[in-house]
């Protein structure tokens, strides 16, 4: 008789087993056809491009994959309050800064690697700069491509630029670069 239940008790196990075993496989299909289906990825760059002790400029710059597949590039400026901090020595730029409609502008430049020229060139060029059209500390512009490589299957990267308007001057900084990634049609 013990023969008997032993022999439930494996067919038991294997089936439990088993059962595992195809949830598990099919859990991996699952996560591995979602990536396949979804591949948005993205590269950054935020760098502060002007600092003071009244206030500071942050430019990001980014290429990116959106979820579709197409591809996006944006640059974005952050304009703060610089405050003196004495406990950390100094002054940091912690809270946002509202600046006035048309006291922010950003630009982005998208290039792409050129091989046979070993050398990054201009793919498209953003022919001027665009103003906030609200009150805001965070502007962002971005342009969105209806196609996976805007000029054909490669390297991609996006220069950034950004500056805000205070008292009689534009403060901020050129080209801050956004990394590159790889694109394919």
């Amino acid at each position: 008789m013990a023969s008997k239940s032993s022999g439930n008790r494996k067919r038991a196990l294997r089936s439990a087993t088993l059962l595992l075993a195809t949830a598990v496989s099919t859990f991996v299909a699952l996560l591995v056809s979602a990536a396949i289906a979804n591949p948005a990825h993205a590269v950054i760059e935020a760098l502060w491009t002007y600092r003071s002790t009244e206030n500071c400029e942050q430019t990001r710059s980014e290429v990116n994959k959106q979820s579709n597949g197409n591809q996006q590039w944006m640059a974005q400026g952050r304009t703060y309050y610089a405050e003196n901090f004495p406990f950390v020595g100094g002054y940091d730029c912690a809270s946002g800064y509202d600046r006035p409609v048309n006291y922010k502008v950003a630009r982005v430049d998208l290039y792409r690697w050129n091989s046979s020229l070993g050398r990054w060139t201009l793919c498209y060029g953003d022919n001027g700069w665009h103003y906030n059209p609200t009150q805001t500390y965070s502007y962002k512009f971005t342009w969105k491509s209806s196609s996976r490589a805007h000029c054909g299957t490669g390297y991609y990267g996006a220069y950034g630029s950004s500056f805000h308007y205070h008292g009689q001057s534009w403060y901020g900084g050129f080209n801050v670069w956004s990394g590159y990634d790889y694109f394919s049609r």
